[in-house]
């Protein structure tokens, strides 16, 4: 983490302003990472599928999702959205960190972790790109275990074949 990473601060994203903001920071990060993981087409059509500032409000609004954005000297590096489904698991949708800020992708997950805690979630799930070899080591790493594969159809002919990782929440003590 660089000298400018040290001091940072989560903020959930609430208003309409912030909603486009995060759609162009998705956009940003998608393009650099993804391309060469799915190319180029499919990062684009599920750019605006799920993350354009439609997407992302529907998201909020309707669907109960939170987003939580990470900020450090003004800048927004990465972001998560989260939502709990069956009053046990905590579903982490989303977590994308620009490159260069990574290691920033900890304080996300341990937001995640609290608000796991905080509903009495039993385990955080999350789904990977079967692809994103960097991604499943990182999560790997932090104690997550895959516990199946799936292939879901997006439409468009575009497919997500991910893995599906669970992290038992109170596996660590607070």
């Amino acid at each position: 983490m660089s000298a400018k990473q040290e001091f940072y601060h989560l903020m959930l994203i609430e208003t309409t302003e912030q909603i486009t903001c995060l759609a162009e920071l998705a956009v940003e990060i998608w393009t650099e990472h993804y391309n060469g993981i799915i190319g180029a087409e499919q990062t684009s059509y599920m750019l605006s599928r799920f993350q354009s500032a439609d997407a992302i409000a529907k998201d909020i609004r309707e669907k109960g999702y939170r987003y939580t954005v990470v900020e450090a000297a003004g800048r927004w590096l990465g972001y998560s959205a989260t939502v709990i489904q069956n009053n046990k698991v905590l579903f982490l949708s989303k977590l994308y960190v620009h490159k260069e800020s990574r290691g920033l992708g900890g304080a996300l997950f341990n937001d995640a972790v609290a608000q796991a805690r905080n509903a009495g979630c039993e385990s955080i799930q999350l789904t990977v790109n079967r692809n994103n070899s960097d991604s499943i080591a990182v999560y790997k790493h932090l104690g997550c275990k895959v516990i199946r594969e799936q292939r879901a159809d997006i439409g468009n002919g575009y497919y997500m074949d991910d893995y599906v990782f669970s992290w038992p929440v109170n596996q660590f003590s607070e």
